[in-house]
């Protein structure tokens, strides 16, 4: 049985509820059968048990699981520990700062390894000028590995979260780095003018982008995505990277 609801947030909280009954059904039946009500570590566990189960029922990436699991842990801790507002108002800030907007993309900060970087970079011919768009550049690993390893090509970058935003425009600003960074939403750019298109995104949007590509990437341009393929399109070409896949699309 797999329960469709759109907002990932919205199933994050039904997620959270169900963990909360369940607990609840669980001491009820704790109090019932061994007329004692269970230690608190237990209520906390099959809290974050049933809010896991709900993710994973209501078809979240493996990631939301982890996250139900831990909500509930980690909010029963914060209740133990001395903690200031002025601190818990620092740490959302810097949550939001660093994931902002991400749940409207659905595509968290991933960072891409040097091993994707080199794999990437070998697909690049060295005597070519490209125009290359890293789509959610993150703090500007892959556009700073790329502009020293061929600096014949012009590169540019997206993102949306603040912070990685702003790491990634001061790494731009470095000499010997030629690069240039925007903050905003994937989505609104533009991938016409774009030899090569670099994504490390999520499963989520993977069939959104794909549809993007085909209406604006030139004939001749390339899509690549690091680790997640688009279902049911099959890649011209996979590159092993460690324990995942480049894929890469010629349009």
């Amino acid at each position: 049985m797999h329960l469709r609801i759109s907002s990932h947030l919205l199933r994050a909280a039904l997620s959270q509820a169900v963990g909360v009954a369940a607990a609840v059904v669980f001491a009820l039946g704790m109090a019932l059968v061994a007329d004692h009500a269970p230690g608190t570590g237990a209520w906390i566990g099959v809290q974050a048990i049933g809010a896991a189960a709900t993710a994973r029922l209501l078809r979240m990436e493996w990631w939301w699981w982890l996250l139900n699991l831990a909500f509930g842990p980690a909010l029963a801790m914060a209740w133990t520990l001395d903690f200031s507002p002025q601190w818990s108002a620092l740490m959302l800030a810097g949550l939001l700062l660093a994931y902002g907007g991400t749940q409207r993309t659905r595509v968290p900060l991933y960072l891409s390894s040097s091993a994707a970087v080199k794999a990437l970079t070998g697909l690049l011919p060295e005597d070519a000028a490209l125009r290359i768009l890293d789509l959610g550049c993150g703090t500007g690993t892959i556009l700073s590995a790329i502009s020293r390893e061929r600096p014949l090509s012009r590169l540019a970058g997206v993102e949306r979260a603040p912070l990685p935003w702003l790491v990634a425009w001061i790494r731009s600003c470095v000499p010997g780095n030629r690069f240039a960074v925007s903050w905003g939403n994937l989505w609104n750019a533009d991938l016409s003018a774009y030899d090569v298109v670099y994504a490390y995104l999520s499963p989520e949007p993977m069939p959104l982008l794909w549809q993007k590509a085909r209406r604006e990437m030139r004939p001749g341009s390339m899509l690549v995505s690091f680790r997640f393929a688009v279902p049911g399109v099959e890649p011209g070409e996979s590159v092993r990277v460690g324990g995942a896949w480049l894929y890469v699309w010629r349009m």
